[in-house]
């Protein structure tokens, strides 16, 4: 779909991304997370100023944070699990272009990532309290 530049802009709407963008976007998924606001307000504006954001490396960031909640016993409400899918979606839509692959493979891509951060999150937790 062809948009005029200036509308655009205007509109919030970025160019697709290319791959360098999307590893470089995916290492910073799999380093440090950032702790969200456990006010629910205030995690509603960071979630939804990082979602609009359109950046990839914020919807990364998403999904990298909720899933890292966990470490300081954050509940996510049903706001927070809403923008947790939106931010799946679009990383997948993004992955499917980007790489040329079909929806089931960005989806399977994206899911492998997230099951490996888990895990390494996991490891990270449990092996800090045992020393």
């Amino acid at each position: 779909m062809l948009i005029p530049k200036q509308r655009a802009q205007q509109k919030g709407i970025r160019p697709l991304s290319n791959v360098d963008s999307i590893l470089s976007s995916r290492a910073l998924f799999f380093g440090e997370y950032a702790r969200l606001p456990f006010n629910t307000s205030e995690r509603r504006i960071v979630l939804q100023a990082r979602i609009v954001s359109g950046c990839l490396h914020d919807h990364f960031g998403i999904i990298r944070d909720m899933i890292c909640a966990k470490g300081y016993n954050l509940k996510l409400n049903s706001h927070d699990r809403s923008i947790l899918s939106l931010a799946r979606e679009m990383l997948e839509s993004e992955l499917m272009y980007v790489l040329n692959i079909s929806a089931d493979d960005a989806s399977t891509y994206l899911r492998e990532d997230i099951e490996k951060r888990q895990r390494d999150f996991n490891t990270q937790r449990y092996s800090s309290v045992d020393n």
